[in-house]
This record gives structure tokens, C-alpha cells and sequence, in this order.
């Protein structure tokens, strides 16, 4: 919590000489990561510098700082750096008492590998992670590392994996109701959205981030939310609205002095200038860029700024500037392309690669027991071919016919055993979860009855979409049918043995849960909705379902179990209008 930690700081930092080396070396630690953890990056790279600073014992405080160290040089771009920093971790974390610092730190070299160019040392690392990770199980100490991972995927151009491993990210965050970095996991996720050309999934993942960043009030996090709306506006050729959200973006960099993002955010910015015709401010932004630059390049994916800078030069008449600066555009354009070719060649290597090396660990067992088997069949073929010569013949040829009509009688039995269990599982899933509100009403009128008979507790759980109507006059069947499979999908996951759901009427669910009290069933039935409200979907835009639940008991008093569903109906629905 970054208030606790800074009132802790307040305590300390001014009496620090009354303090431990290790005290004041973990409290920078503290303040670099939730600085970092609301964009405030700087502030970051101050403070871990200072705790770099002391003169401190402990190891892991050592290590952790200069991964978080690592962390800040990624942020800000300074990939030699990261490098440099990366290097030095991977040496000191030798021992098998630091695997996952290790780990960490070959996560970050091998972003820094490929963000300058190395792509071979890049692929070498995760292949390397690849043999050491299991990523079908992970943990909330897997977050940074997957995410890390993730932007390695990113830089070598394999935006579908960076996806692949950042949704899981985002699922594991939910799962572990771990979320306050989670606008960070959502700007990563629209970015591969923007770089696969989705435009309208980059757009509500961005909105996304900026929601959680308006939530825990990080102003750096909102304006890096407000620059990924822009450029999905931006491709998407809605240029006002791109405006709108890029100039939000720039004037909070601008105020909190972060200039790479305050660069990239002008360049965008003048290029929609240049789309709108309004020129003169487009020179503006390019010439502010220019002085912010001192001499700097732009990243590679912000080259368009020199063929924007070539083009005012030549308007101005200034052909000579113009020339100069066209050839930089070029040249650095063919750098670019280059760039994509060998993160293209490496991407198909390591895919390649990989293939190979599981389908020769896959088959080397398999492929020699297959060859002694037939060594043994051969073998026992020319034997008695020898000894009983034709007449023996048909013998063979039987008991052959007869294995393979014993083997293939077995595996038809089997198949149809596994056709049944699959038939009495899936029937048991429809008894599950009903959508039919008739049969719903039904089985809820026979358990309320069967519990009010012999005085067993029964909870009734009533979920309703307040804005289904809404939802069903601005989207198509198709977008409304995929809301009320994935709904369908959440609840049943969550239901347990002996627990039933049902439609009770469009946008409306009842739950029950027999011999189990309100009590024993609350907090299942808050983190199902909590569950239900985090739920978007990438073809609605920025439409988002309202969920309202309420649960109770029937006591002896409840006699009509109709009554006390439309008791209980009422209630949930007077909640939400109040």
C-alpha cells in the first residue's frame, strides 16, 4: 500500500542514522516498488539507486534490488543498460538457492537481447526458460516473470504468444485476486492487440487499464492508458477522438517529466495533425519534439517522425534539411526493416527448433520400443516359417485374425465405455445448470419442498443482469448468444457437487445450494459475481454488464416456495434501483 509505506518512510528517513543498513536498504526496496507500481518511474530508479547505495548484508535484499533496478531500465527503455544490469544477475544468482532471481534475470536479458538486435542470445535464453518453467503451472510468483516473458515474446515480434501468456497473466491475477498492477497486465495486452491489428480488442483493453489506473489513482498509469486509446483511434481512422485522448496523455507526461512516453505521445500526436491538415500545429509538435530530442533517436517504431520532419523542411523550402533528414528516414526505415527480418528468421527458428527437439524426445522411446517388437515379430515369423513350413501357415494367419479381432473387440469396448461415461457426465452437466426456466422452477418448487419436509437448510441465490434489455436492443443475437454461453460457462465452473443453476427468466439465474446455509454459501456467491462483473468482451466496446445478486433462506414460516421467490426477486431488484 503505497500510503502505509510512504507514512513508514516519513518515520524513518529523517532519523536514518538511528537505524540498520538492512532496515533502510528494505524500505528503498518498499518505495521503488510502489513508486513503480504507479508509473512513477523516476521516483523508482531514485530510490533503488539509494538502496543500492548502502552498504548492506543481505543477499536477496541485494538481488531484489537490482531487479527492480532491471525493472526500471525496461520501463524507461535503456535497453544496454538492462543489459548490463541483466548480465550481472544472471552471475551472481550461480547457486541453486537463487533459481528464481535466475530466473528473473534471464527473463530480462533476454529483453534486452532482443530489443538490441541480438536475437540469437535472445532465443538462447528462452529456450533455456522454456526447459526450466513449466508454464501450465503457475503461481502468484510467476506474475513478473510471465510478464517479463511476455515482452520478450514482444520484442521478437511474437505478439500472438505475448498475448497467449499475458491473458494467462490476467486470469491468474483474477484467480488470485491480485490486482493492483493490473491496469499494467491490460496496457500489455492491448499493445499485442494494436500490433496484430484487432484495434477494437486493443481499445477495450486499454480502456480497461485506464479504468483500474483511475481506481488506484495513478495519474502516469491513466495518461499510458489514454496513449493506447489514441493510437487504437488512431488506426481505426477516428482522428478526433484519437486528438482528444493523445493531448490528455501528453500533458500529464509533460507534468510529471516523462519524456520517452511525452515523445512518443507528440510524434502521434503531429501525425494526426498531418492526417487532420492542420499542418502548422503538426510543425509545432515536430520542432518540440526536435529540442526534446537533443540529439537523441527516436525508437525505431516512432521513425514516421523524421519523414513528417523531411516533409515541413521541404515546405519551408529548406530543400537541402529536407534531403538530409529523408535520408536518416530512409535509412533508419531499412535498419527497421532489417530489424523485422531477422525477429521473423529467429521467431521461426526457435518454433522450429523447438518442434524438432519435442518430436525426437517424443518419439526416441517410442521408436525403439517399436523396433524391438518388430524385431521379436520378425524374428518369431522366420522360426516357424523354418519349422512348420506351409502347413503351419494358416495357423498363423488365424491367430493373427483372431488377436486382431480380440484387439479390436477390446478397443470397441472401451470406446463405447468412454462414450457412455462422456453421455452421463455431460447429462449430468444439463441436470446442472438448466436453461429452461420451466424445468429452472420445476426442480427449485421439488428441493424447497424436499428441504421444508425434512427440515434441511437450503440457500437460494437470485443473479440478475440489470442492463440485459440494454444489451439486447444494441447487439446482434450472435453477441447476445456469446454473453449467455460465456455466463453459463462461470457459473457452472463454480458450481460444486449437489449444487444446481438454471435460467429463471432472460437475464436471470437462480442458484441453489442444498443442505448448506447462507452463511456456509456467502462468500462462494460474492466471488461468483465478482467474477461475472470483471467479465468484457472485445465485441461490445466499452459495454459492460451490471450484476446484482441476493441471497437468502426459506425458514418454517416460508410456506408457498413461489412467494418467497418473488419475495426474494423483489428485494434484489428494490437493492439495485435504491
Amino acid at each position: 500500500m503505497y500510503e502505509k509505506v510512504e507514512k513508514i518512510a516519513q518515520q524513518i528517513l529523517p532519523y536514518s542514522q538511528y537505524y540498520s543498513v538492512d532496515i533502510l536498504a528494505k524500505l528503498y526496496l518498499l518505495l521503488a516498488i510502489v513508486t513503480s507500481n504507479k508509473n512513477e518511474i523516476d521516483k523508482a530508479f531514485t530510490y533503488v539507486q539509494s538502496g543500492l547505495n548502502v552498504d548492506l548484508e543481505d543477499q536477496k535484499v541485494r538481488l531484489a534490488l537490482l531487479l527492480k533496478l532491471a525493472n526500471v531500465h525496461m520501463a524507461k527503455k535503456q535497453f544496454q543498460q538492462l543489459l548490463n544490469i541483466a548480465e550481472d544477475l544472471v552471475a551472481l544468482t550461480l547457486g541453486e538457492s537463487h533459481e528464481q532471481y535466475k530466473l528473473l534475470a534471464l527473463s530480462y536479458r533476454s529483453v534486452a537481447f532482443a530489443m538490441l538486435g541480438q536475437y540469437e542470445q535472445a532465443l538462447a535464453d528462452l529456450m533455456l526458460l522454456d526447459k526450466t518453467v513449466d508454464k501450465r503451472s503457475v503461481s502468484i510468483e510467476h506474475i513478473e516473470f510471465f510478464t517479463i516473458l511476455a515482452t520478450a515474446y514482444h520484442y521478437l515480434g511474437d505478439y500472438q504468444t505475448a498475448l497467449t501468456i499475458q491473458l494467462k497473466v490476467l486470469k491468474l491475477r483474477f484467480d488470485l485476486n491480485k490486482k493492483e498492477n493490473i491496469d499494467q497486465t491490460y496496457l500489455y495486452i492491448g499493445y499485442a492487440y494494436l500490433y496484430l491489428q484487432r484495434f477494437d480488442d486493443a481499445y477495450s483493453a486499454f480502456w480497461e487499464a485506464k479504468k483500474y489506473a483511475q481506481q488506484r489513482k495513478k495519474p502516469i498509469g491513466v495518461a499510458l492508458a489514454d496513449k493506447g486509446v489514441g493510437l487504437s483511434f488512431f488506426k481505426l481512422q477516428q482522428f478526433e477522438e484519437a486528438d482528444r485522448a493523445l493531448t490528455q496523455a501528453a500533458e500529464t507526461f509533460k507534468n510529471n517529466n516523462v519524456i520517452t512516453e511525452y515523445i512518443e505521445t507528440l510524434v502521434a500526436l503531429a501525425s494526426i495533425k498531418m492526417s487532420l491538415q492542420e499542418k502548422d500545429k503538426a510543425y509545432d509538435i515536430l520542432l518540440n519534439v526536435l529540442s526534446l530530442l537533443k540529439g537523441e533517436e527516436i525508437s525505431l517504431e516512432y521513425v514516421g517522425f523524421y519523414r513528417m520532419l523531411a516533409e515541413m523542411y521541404f515546405d519551408q523550402g529548406d530543400y537541402q534539411q529536407a534531403y538530409l533528414i529523408a535520408q536518416k528516414h530512409s535509412q533508419l526505415l531499412w535498419f527497421k526493416f532489417e530489424n523485422k527480418k531477422k525477429e521473423a528468421k529467429y521467431t521461426h527458428y526457435f518454433y522450429n527448433q523447438t518442434l524438432t527437439q519435442a518430436l525426437k524426445k517424443d518419439s526416441l522411446g517410442k521408436g525403439k520400443k517399436l523396433a524391438i517388437k518388430l524385431a521379436g515379430n520378425s524374428e518369431m515369423i522366420t522360426s516357424f516359417q523354418r519349422k512348420y513350413h506351409k502347413q503351419h501357415t494358416i495357423i498363423l494367419i488365424l491367430l493373427s485374425l483372431l488377436m486382431l479381432f480380440a484387439f479390436g473387440a477390446l478397443i470397441y469396448y472401451f470406446r463405447l465405455r468412454a462414450n457412455k461415461a462422456e453421455k452421463a457426465y455431460e447429462e449430468l452437466d444439463e441436470y446442472r445448470i438448466i436453461t429452461n426456466a420451466q424445468k429452472t422452477k420445476l426442480y427449485y418448487q421439488e428441493a424447497y419442498q424436499k428441504a421444508r419436509k425434512f427440515q434441511y437448510p437450503l440457500s437460494v441465490c437470485y443473479i440478475s443482469i440489470e442492463n440485459w434489455q440494454e444489451l439486447v436492443f444494441t447487439f446482434n443475437k450472435k453477441q447476445v448468444a456469446e454473453v449467455k454461453g460465456i455466463m453459463v460457462s462461470i457459473i457452472q465452473e463454480q458450481l460444486a457437487e449437489f449444487e444446481f443453476a438454471g435460467v429463471l427468466n432472460e437475464g436471470e439465474y437462480l442458484l441453489l445450494f442444498e443442505h448448506q446455509s447462507e452463511l456456509d454459501v456467502s462468500g462462494k456467491a460474492e466471488k461468483l459475481v465478482e467474477a461475472l462483473n470483471s467479465l468484457f468482451f472485445g465485441s461490445l466496446g466499452d459495454f459492460s454488464l451490471m450484476i446484482k445478486f441476493k441471497l437468502d433462506s426459506p425458514t418454517f414460516k416460508d410456506i408457498d416456495p413461489f412467494s418467497f421467490l418473488a419475495k426474494l426477486t423483489d428485494t434484489a431488484k428494490a437493492k439495485s434501483q435504491s
